[in-house]
C-alpha cells in the first residue's frame, strides 16, 4: 500500500493546478503542436496523416462534418484512433486491476490480476481514500465534460435533421481541453510511480496530453481532422453541496458561462443550463413562475430582487409595524413553499435625500415584521433592536 507524505500530496496538488490551467484555458489554440500530435495518432493507428479543417466553435465542426462528403461521415465505424477515443483513465485501469483481483481470490494474487491493453504490470494498492485525497480534494478537480454541456444548445441551433449526426458527433469526438483533469490523474499515478505503463500507450498518453494542452475538441475522421478553437471564456464555480464531490460546473450570472468568437455560447447557473436571457438582465416575474428548478427560481428573484418581484405579482399583506411590512405572494408554483417577504425601509437617508429599501425573503412562518427582520441576522423573536445595531 503506498504512504502518502507531504511531498507526494503536493505533486499531486501541483499536477491537478497546471491541468486544470490547460482545461480552462481560452487563448488561442496551439494549432502546430496540435496538428503533430494528431499526425503522430494516426501514424501510430496505421493511418495517413490527414488534412485539417479548422473551426471556431463546436457548431462550427458541427457543421463542418455535415459538409463532408457521405463517404467520410460513414467511415466513422471503422475503428479510427479507437483506442484514443475509448481510453481508460489510469486510476480507472487501476481499479479495474484490483476488482479482477478480487473476482480471482485467492488464485488471483498468485497469478495478478487483470493488466489491460494499459498497463505493464501490477499498480500500488490503495484505498479509496488515499484515491481522493490524491485525485479530488474538495472544490478542487474537475470541468463540465463536454458532450452534456454542448448537446442542448447544439440542438437548439440546428434543425432536427441534425439530430442523427449528433449522437455520432459525440461518439467521434476527442474532446481535447476537456479531457485534460483525465490526462491530469493519469500523470499524477505516472509521475508518482503509482503505475507503469505500456510502451505504446504511454507515447498515446503524451500525444493526447498534448492536445488537451494546445486545442479544443476534434475529430477522427479517415480523410481528414476537424478542429475546434479553444473557447474564449469559461466561467466555472465549485458544484452545489450534493452535485458532485471535488467537481467544478459552469456558472455565470451576468452573460456566458462557456463561450467561442463565433458567437457559439453555453449559459449556465451551477451547472444547470438556463436560456440567454436569465444572463443578460431580462428577467421576469412570469420566468420566476414558470421555471421548474427551484434553485434556480431562488437565484432568478435574486437576479431580479425580491423588491420586483413582490411588485409585479399579487400579494397579500400579513401584518406592519414601525419596522416593516410582512407579505405573502399570492401566485407561487405549486410544489414551492408559500414566499413570505418582509419589506423594511431604511430609516438612515441616502446622500441624495432618498431612503433605500429592502425586501427580503424569510421563513413563511414568520408573523411579525421586527421578528422577521431578525431572523436574518440570526436573531431569535423579541431580540431584534435597531438601536443596538451597527
Amino acid at each position: 500500500m503506498i504512504r502518502l507524505t507531504r511531498s507526494r500530496l503536493e505533486r499531486a496538488r501541483e499536477i491537478r493546478d497546471e491541468w486544470r490551467r490547460h482545461a480552462l484555458a481560452t487563448a488561442p489554440a496551439d494549432r502546430p503542436a496540435a496538428e503533430r500530435a494528431v499526425r503522430r495518432l494516426y501514424r501510430l493507428d496505421g493511418r495517413p496523416p490527414p488534412p485539417f479543417v479548422w473551426t471556431d466553435s463546436p457548431a462550427g465542426a458541427l457543421q463542418a462534418i455535415w459538409d463532408l462528403s457521405d463517404d467520410h461521415r460513414e467511415a466513422r465505424g471503422d475503428g479510427l484512433l479507437g483506442d484514443v477515443l475509448r481510453r481508460r483513465p489510469l486510476p480507472s485501469a487501476a481499479w479495474r486491476y484490483e476488482h479482477s483481483l478480487g473476482r480471482r481470490g485467492g488464485l488471483g494474487r498468485r497469478q495478478g490480476g487483470d493488466l489491460g491493453p494499459v498497463l505493464a504490470s501490477s499498480p500500488v494498492r490503495m484505498g479509496p481514500i488515499t484515491r481522493d485525497r490524491l485525485l479530488m480534494p474538495p472544490n478542487d478537480w474537475g470541468v463540465p465534460p463536454f458532450g452534456p454541456v454542448a448537446a442542448i444548445p447544439l440542438r437548439q441551433r440546428f434543425g432536427p435533421e441534425f439530430e442523427g449526426l449528433l449522437f455520432d458527433f459525440g461518439k467521434q469526438c476527442n474532446t481535447g481541453q476537456f479531457d485534460a483533469p483525465g490526462i491530469g490523474s493519469d500523470f499524477v499515478y505516472r509521475e508518482l510511480g503509482l503505475v507503469t505503463l505500456r510502451p505504446g500507450y504511454a507515447e498515446r498518453l503524451d500525444l493526447l496530453a498534448t492536445c488537451a494542452r494546445s486545442t479544443g475538441p476534434w475529430w477522427p475522421y479517415p480523410g481528414v481532422c476537424v478542429m475546434t478553437e479553444r473557447p474564449v471564456r469559461f466561467e466555472v464555480a465549485p458544484a452545489p453541496p450534493g452535485r458532485g464531490h471535488g467537481w467544478m460546473v459552469l456558472h455565470c450570472l451576468d452573460g456566458p458561462a462557456l463561450a467561442w468568437r463565433d458567437g457559439f455560447a453555453v449559459h449556465a447557473w451551477y451547472g444547470a443550463l438556463v436560456p440567454e436571457r436569465y444572463t443578460a438582465g431580462d428577467l421576469t416575474a412570469e420566468d420566476w413562475l414558470n421555471e421548474p428548478n427551484a434553485e434556480l427560481r431562488r437565484l432568478i428573484a435574486e437576479q431580479m430582487g425580491y423588491a420586483r418581484l413582490l411588485d409585479d405579482l399579487k400579494a397579500e399583506k400579513i401584518a406592519s409595524d414601525e419596522y416593516g411590512t410582512l407579505w405573502r405572494l399570492l401566485v407561487r408554483r405549486s410544489d414551492d413553499e408559500e414566499v413570505v417577504l418582509v419589506d423594511v425601509v431604511n430609516s438612515t437617508l441616502e446622500p441624495d435625500g432618498s431612503r433605500r429599501r429592502y425586501v427580503l425573503r424569510v421563513p413563511p412562518d414568520q408573523r411579525v415584521p421586527r421578528d422577521a427582520i431578525g431572523w436574518t441576522f440570526g436573531l431569535p423573536p423579541g431580540a431584534y433592536q435597531p438601536a443596538e445595531m451597527t
